[in-house]
């Protein structure tokens, strides 16, 4: 059950980026990318990494993210909605699917297991 809620909170949390950023950048590329890296700096940020890390593994810090985390984080959301925008023409919506894909791929292929692992 808490990885539905963590899914839909992604989702939203991701959403809610995209509408900011959505707001200042007109290009959808950069839009995605710069949703991606911001959420993730702001999971960081906001505590949402060192409650992930206390929940999981009891460990109370989560590590800071790296340059190469937040690139890599702009970059999936750049990829998956453009795998998403053939098929889901609002990008509201495709800016919430993301946060889910996103995080539910996070958890199936392991990466998720390895950030639980950088935890201290």
């Amino acid at each position: 059950m808490d990885l539905f809620f963590e899914t839909i909170f992604v989702g939203v949390l991701s959403f809610g980026i995209f509408v900011v950023i959505r707001s200042l950048v007109s290009n959808s590329g950069w839009s995605l990318f710069m949703t991606g890296v911001l959420k993730h700096f702001v999971g960081y940020w906001i505590g949402i990494q060192d409650a992930y890390c206390r929940q999981y593994t009891g460990l109370p810090y989560a590590p800071i993210p790296s340059s190469m985390e937040l690139l890599l984080e702009g970059f999936a959301f750049v990829l998956i909605g453009g795998l998403l925008q053939p098929v889901i023409k609002n990008p509201w919506i495709i800016a919430f699917g993301i946060g889910v894909v996103l995080h539910l791929v996070s958890e199936w292929t392991g990466v998720h297991a390895w950030f639980l692992s950088r935890c201290s």
